[in-house]
């Protein structure tokens, strides 16, 4: 039986003499003698120039990590101006709620105002009463000392008595 355990060698041969085969096949690939690392055939040995092959295959390193960078790059911008726009809305949004909060305290202290208008008006009106019922008692403690004066001279008890019929008809509306 006789095949080739070469890819790409039209050679045939008993699987015995593999190993003698291999030593001289031109189709056979190999590291590069030299250290680029490159796989050749020995076919290949007189063309293959170390320096033009790592060349290309810095530059094919070159080419992949200049679109690799290209890609970060663009996918970056675009999660920028995502951001962007996020943040654009989220400051529209808190701008609104800042105007919102301005006209509540707006009303509030326009409210609050009115509630001290309110209060001192009140105070002038409880010291308005306050000042008449001072007066109130004082016109009745001198109503008083003139009804005691008078029911001393005793020539006139007629005002005497008018005076405890006002304070019956006081009571009894008071009761009422």
């Amino acid at each position: 039986m006789s095949f080739s355990l070469v890819l790409g060698c039209p050679v045939q041969f008993e699987r015995r003499h593999l190993d003698s085969h291999l030593a001289v096949c031109e189709h056979r690939s190999r590291e590069c003698p030299n250290g680029c690392g490159y796989a050749i055939l020995s076919a290949e040995d007189l063309h293959h120039n170390c320096i033009a092959e790592l060349r290309t295959e810095l530059e094919l390193l070159r080419s992949e990590m200049i679109c690799r960078v290209e890609e970060t790059k663009q996918e970056m911008e675009s999660r920028l101006d995502s951001q962007r726009r996020h943040m654009v809305q989220k400051e529209s949004l808190l701008q609104a709620e800042i105007e919102e909060l301005k006209s509540q305290m707006s009303r509030l202290l326009s409210d609050v105002r009115t509630l001290i208008a309110s209060e001192r008006q009140h105070r002038q009106d409880l010291e308005q009463a306050n000042l008449e019922q001072r007066e109130l008692i004082e016109l009745l403690k001198g109503a008083k000392r003139d009804c005691r004066t008078k029911t001393s001279d005793a020539s006139s008890s007629l005002p005497v008595t008018r005076l405890e019929s006002l304070k019956r008809r006081t009571r009894e509306v008071t009761i009422i």
